[in-house]
């Protein structure tokens, strides 16, 4: 609630007061002034800002990159007023504000280095001066993840890993014949849908095996003026699927129906498309345990991990995509009639001198 002890305000929709928007939504909303009348006033901007930001090293050296996701402004006072206002104190103007943010913005996201390593979207109220920019008031919106992995070729590619033999921890020690072969159907997946991960066990070995199991994890990497870092993690929401052991000349399968490996709903996705100093990939690690004095065999497969929206707000994203690409079109279009250049006169032909008139009647000078 605005209030007279308040400069300024930018407010958002009640259904919208988490400040969370789909790529392609209109962020709307109203803008509160208030400003002593004996004062000029600043021509304020209001500004919808997308920035990425990283911090690599350490204590005495720091590189520090910001890449510039999204920057679009609108003068204040050519917005317009709305028709119904309550009571307000004096001196109070209201303006209302329309974004619409790009159909492939990246969504918001803070990294494990925290605010080292994040994506951030404002909205700000701003007067732009000759060197920086006077914030005057800021709230953040926060971008969900939008990725479909619809048309996505590379998605729709199997993943295949295979081993023969658990290696010993020792070159003089005898290794076990076991034969693993773990598959991915399609490496895109969509956040809360079933992983299609296939694998079977066979051992030839005259020893059981402990266990075999199933892990999620991410990896991250980080760009900084030509330093990259990364880091992994195994994801903490993914429920570890664990089975037990298998005799000697026995075998196991995975098969989806038997135990479903379902990917967390709430997973940020691969990539993301659209920022380039902040990455993020997934792999699923199977494990197998042989036990004894032999190392652990693991398959790792790769996991493209996608995010996708209900039919309604998908088709209000591309509604609102498709109005701002048509007006914008037309602007250009009547910028190009206002200032077509039109087709300019003939010049006349000067004659050649043989046809000028009384070229030839004009006698000598005779000093």
């Amino acid at each position: 609630m605005f209030t007279p002890r308040d400069g300024y305000l930018i407010e958002l929709p009640p259904d919208k007061s988490q400040a969370e928007y789909f790529p392609g939504e209109i962020i709307r909303g109203r803008v509160y002034i208030r400003w002593d009348p004996s004062f000029p006033v600043p021509v304020f901007q209001m500004q919808l800002k997308g920035q990425a930001k990283v911090v690599l090293g350490g204590y005495k050296r720091k590189l520090c990159h910001r890449e510039e996701i999204l920057k679009t402004r609108q003068a204040v006072k050519n917005m317009r007023r709305p028709t119904q206002l309550p009571v307000l104190p004096s001196n109070t103007n209201v303006y209302e504000f329309e974004f619409l943010l790009p159909h492939d913005s990246p969504p918001s996201f803070t990294s494990p280095r925290g605010n080292k390593g994040r994506l951030k979207y404002r909205l700000e109220l701003i007067k732009a001066e000759p060197h920086y920019d006077h914030i005057y008031q800021a709230i953040d919106i926060t971008v969900k993840p939008f990725q479909p992995l619809a048309g996505n070729l590379v998605a729709m590619l199997p993943a295949l890993q295979e081993q023969q033999q658990a290696r010993h921890y020792f070159c003089c020690g005898a290794d076990r014949r076991i034969e693993v072969r773990a598959l991915l159907t399609h490496v895109g997946v969509h956040c809360g849908e079933v992983i299609p991960f296939r694998a079977f066990i066979t051992n030839h070995s005259k020893y059981s095996t402990i266990s075999s199991h199933v892990v999620l994890k991410r990896r991250w990497m980080w760009y900084s003026i030509g330093v990259t870092t990364n880091g992994s993690e195994r994801v903490s929401t993914f429920n570890k699927v664990y089975r037990g052991a298998i005799p000697p000349g026995g075998s196991m399968r995975w098969d989806p129906s038997d135990y479903p490996l379902l990917l967390p709903s709430d997973l940020f996705p691969s990539g993301p498309s659209g920022c380039a100093i902040m990455r993020v990939s997934y792999e699923l690690v199977f494990t197998v345990v042989p036990g004894g004095m032999v190392r652990n065999m693991k398959l790792r497969l790769p996991i493209i991990v996608g995010t996708d929206v209900s039919p309604h707000v998908r088709a209000s994203m591309e509604r609102n995509t498709a109005a701002s690409a048509a007006s914008v079109r037309e602007a250009v279009m009547l910028h190009l009639q206002r200032n077509a250049v039109t087709e300019r006169p003939a010049v006349d032909e000067v004659p050649p001198e043989q046809d000028r008139p009384g070229l030839h009647e004009m006698s000598p000078i005779h000093l």
